[in-house]
């Protein structure tokens, strides 16, 4: 089965690196760009990251809504998208771990249910502890994203082109969706691209496949699309927007510029090892997930440690 990227993780450094290529005449009031052109002129004397890797938590929520669609202020959504990240700074590489959102977990006071719920009831560090519990690896940063800023920066885009696979039907009112996509090529627009996203008519798998055909499309338009100094200024503040978590905007942006030249061969991926539990229930296969971390590049192959020391 064909790993994949999840559209959160490479948004984030997406709309990040392309700051990080961006030091021009102009800086204005944007802050982004200020710590751009410091780090020109005295490249890494204030680089915030650590030198050996970082792990990453990267959570993607959505809104709690009523039935009719209307969202719950301050309350958290269930995180359809876990994905836990290593930056690997001395390998010059990145590691993902996708998560699946169904799979079976202890929920303090609650009994066991999926993942996606224990952000509802005790927020991001609870998500921390228990990603912790499932890999052995506490990720050092949290960030969140959600989907509000996936559709803006789509639309300041212009849009993006997609071959939907199928025609996609799908209608939610309590989670305000109401989807009808034809198959075909075509640009979608922000809402439409949240549709294609949140599609539920299939499995995380497929899910996967359609959050992937997103990254190819976001990376395509971004090299092809002429952005102006207006553009790079309104996509910057939307980067700094989608971040929410403890990881600071400095750290964002260094990161960004050091992923932007981390090249496509460093980069793996791959899925928490699972089985089929009670009903949609996801149950974890514990005697694979260590071979599934060295996999996906979150731990290092201890047979490719001794080789490079012999």
């Amino acid at each position: 089965m064909k790993a994949f990227l999840y559209w959160t993780g490479y948004v984030t450094f997406c709309l990040v690196a392309l700051l990080g290529g961006v030091v021009t005449a102009y800086v204005g009031s944007n802050p982004a760009v200020q710590i751009l052109l410091r780090e020109a002129i005295t490249p890494g004397s204030q680089n915030p990251l650590p030198k050996d890797e970082l792990y990453i938590l990267l959570l993607g929520a959505d809104e709690q809504r009523m039935y009719g669609g209307k969202v719950i202020e301050d309350a958290r959504g269930r995180t359809d998208t876990i994905q836990l990240i290593r930056c690997n700074f001395k390998e010059n590489s990145i590691g993902m771990l996708q998560i699946p959102r169904d799979t079976e977990v202890s929920i303090p006071g609650h009994g066991r249910g999926k993942i996606n719920a224990v952000h509802v009831f005790y927020g991001p560090e609870a998500v921390r502890d228990t990603v912790a519990e499932l890999t052995g690896i506490r990720a050092d940063k949290i960030v969140l994203v959600n989907y509000d800023t996936i559709r803006r920066v789509v639309d300041l885009l212009g849009g993006v082109e997609i071959d939907v696979p199928k025609d996609m039907r799908y209608r939610d009112r309590r989670g305000d969706l109401d989807i009808n996509l034809k198959k075909g090529l075509q640009v979608l627009s922000g809402d439409q691209v949240v549709g294609f996203l949140r599609y539920r008519k299939d499995s995380d798998f497929f899910r996967g496949e359609r959050q992937q055909m997103f990254l190819d499309a976001l990376r395509k338009r971004i090299q092809e699309k002429g952005l102006t100094l207006s553009d790079l200024d309104r996509l910057s503040r939307e980067a700094v927007r989608l971040v929410q978590g403890n990881l600071s905007q400095e750290e964002l942006i260094y990161l960004g510029m050091w992923a932007k030249e981390v090249p496509p061969g460093n980069v793996k991926t791959g899925r928490l090892p699972v089985r089929d539990g009670h009903g949609t229930n996801l149950l974890v296969i514990e005697s694979e997930v260590r071979q599934a971390l060295i996999d996906a590049g979150l731990l290092d192959d201890p047979a490719k440690s001794v080789a490079a020391s012999q």
